[in-house]
């Protein structure tokens, strides 16, 4: 939309236009420039592959600086699909990697804006994505479960915090907010911040890992007897979860442009490891708060029981 207001400028600058991205599968605007139908454009496509290997030794390019980006190349090829590398690395249009959520799906059910004031006595539900110190996005989504229906009340981002000013802020929403659940990732750097909620009397009742890459399997049964599985991660379910009830209309997303960039940025394929089995691998160039939203809607599962023993 901002590119079809801005374009028009041109007419009375006789400006150009330039265009440059790495590809995101044979759609959209960028891809119709990149065929050149028209014979409009000069169009470079040039891989990263190429350029760390040919690129002219001097000032701004060292052997050292080549040797290392070779390197790293090297470990991206090895942790990412084919797919997914030749994406990202090699400038190629992928068919095959899709966009999970549509960005007509996604207008869709941004219908609501925050709210002026907490609406005390409902039920919410909150899921974290934990950032890496840095630059790293922390992200607090709130979600509001009613009448079946979900309905995203908050969408909060923080950068730059230490792990014990992330768990003081949780247990502070908290008792603004009276969470239900708190859904977090206890993997990697989220084990701290979890350790911490854990132990706090507000909410140590209230904290679930939901950790994105437990393992899963979907047994078939012949005669009572297991045979055969199909093996996926809890990170699969998270997701599809989101994305039926955005289908279905059950969730009311905010509108709000980084929900709208987060969802947009994830992509899906569908990889057959080593054992011949498929499994989806989802993936993204900005989940921050997706990864929230996907926690925070988990809460579409929840039975509301209120069942705890306590051990002396």
């Amino acid at each position: 939309m901002m590119w079809a207001a801005a374009k028009p400028t041109l007419l009375t600058t006789s400006g150009q236009v330039w265009m440059c991205s790495t590809p995101h599968g044979k759609k959209g605007y960028f891809y119709d420039c990149y065929l050149n139908k028209h014979k409009r454009y000069e169009v470079f496509h040039v891989n990263s592959v190429d350029v760390v290997t040919n690129r002219e030794i001097g000032d701004k390019w060292s052997k050292e600086q080549q040797k290392g980006a070779i390197e790293f190349l090297d470990q991206e090829r090895e942790d990412m699909s084919t797919l997914q590398f030749s994406q990202e690395y090699l400038g190629m249009f992928i068919d095959d990697l899709r966009q999970l959520f549509p960005d007509e799906l996604i207008r869709k059910c941004q219908t609501v804006q925050r709210r002026a004031n907490i609406v005390h006595g409902r039920d919410y539900y909150i899921g974290i994505d934990v950032a890496r110190m840095g630059d790293d996005e922390s992200v607090f989504g709130i979600i509001e479960k009613r009448g079946g229906i979900l309905t995203h009340v908050e969408n909060l981002i923080t950068t730059k915090t230490l792990l014990t000013q992330t768990a003081d802020q949780i247990i502070q929403m908290n008792r603004l907010y009276d969470f239900k659940k708190i859904y977090i990732d206890d993997e990697g750097i989220g084990i701290a911040v979890f350790d911490m909620l854990v132990t706090d009397p507000e909410t140590r009742r209230k904290t679930e890992a939901l950790r994105n890459s437990k393992k899963i399997i979907d047994w078939k049964m012949s005669r009572g007897s297991k045979v055969s599985g199909r093996k996926r991660m809890l990170k699969e379910d998270l997701y599809m979860n989101l994305l039926r009830l955005m289908e279905q209309g059950k969730i009311q997303l905010l509108d709000d442009p980084t929900v709208f960039q987060s969802l947009k940025s994830v992509q899906y394929e569908v990889v057959i490891d080593k054992t011949s089995r498929n499994y989806t691998h989802i993936f993204g160039s900005y989940t921050h708060v997706s990864e929230s939203l996907i926690r925070a809607a988990w809460c579409d599962k929840e039975k509301n029981l209120n069942i705890w023993v306590d051990y002396v």
